[in-house]
Parts: C-alpha cells; sequence; structure tokens
C-alpha cells in the first residue's frame, strides 16, 4: 500500500537478487502491518512471482529470533509465520534461509546473560540516540547484527546460491 514493494520490483533487472525476510510486524494484531499466517504465505508466494517476473532471484528468510528465555530456554516468539515461509519455500521452488534455526542455534548456548551482548540493550547516557537508555530484545546491536549477518552467509554459502560466492565472510559467532 506504501508503494515500496512496487518501487523495488520497477528497478529490478535480470540477474539481481532480492531476499525477502518479514515476520516480526507481520504478527502484531491490530497495527496496520498485520497480516494472518496464511495471508503472509500468500503475499509471500506473490513476492517470490514479482520477482520472478523480472528475471530476479528471490530467496526466502525465516525471521530471526527474539531474544526470550523461560527455565534458561529460549522461547519461539514468531508463532505459525517461520513455518509460513518455509512452506511458502517450498511451494515456489525458492531458496530459504532459515534465520529462525540458525539464530536460535546461536543464542540458545549463550543463555539469558551471555546473549543480551547481542542485542540492544544500554545503559542511560551510554548513547546519544537513546538518553535514557533502551532494553530492546527484538533489535540487534552492532555485535548481533554482523553475527546475523554471518549466519546469513554461511546458509547462501550451503545452500549453494549462485550470489554466495561473491559474498565476504562475516564471522558468525560473536
Amino acid at each position: 500500500a506504501e508503494g515500496r514493494w512496487k518501487a523495488i520490483i520497477d528497478s529490478l533487472t535480470s540477474g539481481d537478487y532480492v531476499f525477502i525476510q518479514f515476520g516480526h510486524n507481520d504478527e502484531k494484531v491490530g497495527t496496520d502491518n498485520y497480516s494472518s499466517p496464511e495471508d503472509y504465505r500468500r503475499n509471500l508466494a506473490q513476492f517470490v512471482d514479482d520477482v520472478r517476473g523480472k528475471g530476479a532471484q528471490p530467496v526466502l528468510f525465516t525471521p530471526v529470533v527474539r531474544r526470550k528465555f523461560e527455565g534458561g530456554h529460549l522461547v519461539a516468539t514468531h508463532g505459525s509465520y517461520p513455518d509460513a515461509a518455509r512452506a511458502a519455500a517450498r511451494d515456489k521452488g525458492v531458496p530459504l534461509v532459515d534465520m529462525e534455526r540458525a539464530s536460535a542455534e546461536l543464542v540458545e548456548p549463550l543463555g539469558p546473560d551471555s546473549s543480551r551482548a547481542l542485542w540492544l540493550h544500554l545503559d542511560a547516557g551510554a548513547n546519544t540516540n537513546y538518553p535514557n537508555g533502551v532494553r530492546d530484545d527484538t533489535h540487534f546491536n552492532p555485535v548481533g547484527a554482523r553475527a546475523m549477518a554471518g549466519l546469513a552467509i554461511d546458509a547462501l554459502r550451503s545452500l549453494k546460491v549462485g550470489l554466495a560466492a561473491r559474498l565476504q565472510s562475516c564471522p558468525a559467532r560473536p
């Protein structure tokens, strides 16, 4: 509705790659961004068709985990959205980077205390952008973002996506 997807599609040329990952905001009931898991799956399939229609290469990604632990164990917070992305990838025969699983494998062993080093947790006065501090278990700090990028690169290489040979290494472990 905002025209962002159309701008991407209009700019594509044959051979481009489009990484498609949603989920964190789609699941927020009562917001303008909400879509049911079924609509989410249909939207992903439509995005794949749109990208292929331009001769470009789509790659679907599941959402990364949030930092939520109960009893010392990581808790899945995305409901059926990761499975919807997995199903859309199967249905459309496109590569899937399962960032939910990869990020969980990284975060779970770190536990609730050490994993904090990956997310945006700042004390008051530590950063001018967050004068009162912040405790955000959804968005990563630079260390966490680099770790997630490393996981994505590792997965793209494992999937033998044509673009993978051109990606620079990015260590996935903090």
